[in-house]
């Protein structure tokens, strides 16, 4: 067998043939004597991947500069929670929603039920918060490594 190119629409992945020989003996090709002058997409595959070089989709030697302020707070992943997280993060960076959930945090708490652990707009507003204050910020990390520039809430009741 081999793998080979097909022109279907609906197969964008490598294709294995384990009848090749066969099929290609139809059209009077022997692949019994022919010699092997190309990789496999296996081959390529992993050629690409040994070659390739991160430093083209991270800074590379660069020195970051660190930032810390409002709007720059992450979340605390908790196994697959970082999809979650992700989620939260543009969320709450969309402008109208973050004006909707901070701007008018103190007034939805004020409005919010009776157990806020139940009330889905107070939850809202508490992430809004934790992401775009400095409310959960430890200013006392602001000179020490990148690691501790980027404290987070951890994801429950704040």
């Amino acid at each position: 067998g081999a793998d080979v190119f097909s022109y279907a629409e609906d197969e964008n992945d490598m294709v294995t043939d384990p009848f090749l020989a066969e099929h290609l003996a139809h059209w009077g090709i022997n692949m019994q004597i022919l010699e092997k002058t190309e990789k496999t997409m296996s081959e390529m595959e992993m050629d690409l991947n040994q070659s390739f070089e991160f430093k083209h989709i991270l800074e590379g030697d660069e020195t970051l500069e660190p930032v810390t302020g409002p709007g720059l707070v992450g979340l605390v992943n908790l196994g697959n929670s970082c999809y979650m997280n992700s989620v939260l993060q543009v969320m709450f960076s969309v402008p109208e929603l973050a004006s909707r959930y901070f701007g008018s945090a103190n007034l939805l708490f004020e409005n919010s039920q009776e157990n806020p652990e139940d009330d889905l707009i107070s939850q809202l507003a508490k992430v809004a918060v934790a992401l775009s204050s400095d409310r959960y910020l430890d200013k006392s990390v602001a000179d020490k490594n990148l690691e501790g520039l980027f404290p987070r809430p951890r994801p429950r009741m704040f």
